[in-house]
């Protein structure tokens, strides 16, 4: 536990000194929402959810939010593996699991931070999320976070180089935000583009954020935290052996 605790201390303090990575992970969701989705908000509606274009993008770009951020917790394992840190933790006397458990709980950390400050904007669009359902929403992004930091990790631990994880990462995480239907609704999709989105994890956690927030959904909200939660022990389970198989 002390192991956890200290690689988790560890990159929240890294978090806390980056000014500047606070700032922009939030500007590329904002950006998102009030360019894009403004100028959208004229062609299209989202009237089986009673709400605007912005406001039924919203959930979709909450996730957003957190995809990028959690994706991006694997360039702390690149950096101390170029710089010869990851040589320094795995001989310490702690076990691989812990420290892939305390990496996986930083950047879950560092991805609820950044979608918390994010939800504050829910007002600005006259969105107005109940009290009661705050916990439900962070436990939301918790799970969707988690899984992706799992991915996140599992990726640095395969790549070579920052070239190589770049390119991995690119070719990974642009189809899973577009298909997750944070721009469009996923109900009355043709065939083949449906069963690309039920493929998508990431479908899955917009669709609950969306019941959480806009109180309608696609999907059960059943499915949605099954899907998501076998991903999230999947990718944790996969980076798991990778750390013991790559390092």
């Amino acid at each position: 536990m002390r192991g956890i605790y200290t690689i988790w201390l560890r990159e929240m303090m890294r978090y806390s000194r980056e000014k500047s990575r606070v700032v922009s992970s939030l500007a590329m969701p904002l950006f998102f929402l009030f360019f894009i989705g403004s100028g959208l908000n004229t062609a299209f509606t989202a009237d089986r959810y009673n709400v605007n274009y912005l406001q039924f993008m919203f959930p979709g770009i909450l996730a957003m939010s957190l995809l990028f951020t959690s994706i991006g917790s694997g360039l702390s394992v690149i950096w101390d593996r170029e710089f010869g840190f990851m040589r320094e933790i795995l001989v310490a006397p702690i076990r691989r699991t812990s420290v892939v458990v305390g990496k996986i709980l930083g950047g879950t950390s560092v991805a609820m931070i950044q979608g918390s400050l994010l939800l504050l904007a829910a007002p600005l669009l006259g969105l107005s999320v109940p009290l009661a359902a705050v916990p439900a929403i962070l436990g939301t992004m918790a799970l969707i976070s988690s899984g992706i930091v799992g991915l996140g990790l599992l990726i640095a631990a395969l790549s070579e180089s920052f070239e190589g994880h770049s390119i991995i990462m690119s070719f990974i995480v642009m189809p899973m935000f577009i298909l997750s239907g944070a721009f469009f609704p996923i109900e009355q999709l043709p065939s083949w583009l449906g069963a690309l989105v039920a493929l998508d994890p990431l479908s899955y956690g917009v669709d609950l954020l969306r019941h959480l927030i806009l109180g309608k959904g696609a999907n059960s909200i059943a499915l949605n935290v099954g899907a998501m939660a076998c991903f999230s022990v999947a990718t944790i389970a996969a980076c798991t052996r990778a750390f013991g198989r790559e390092f």
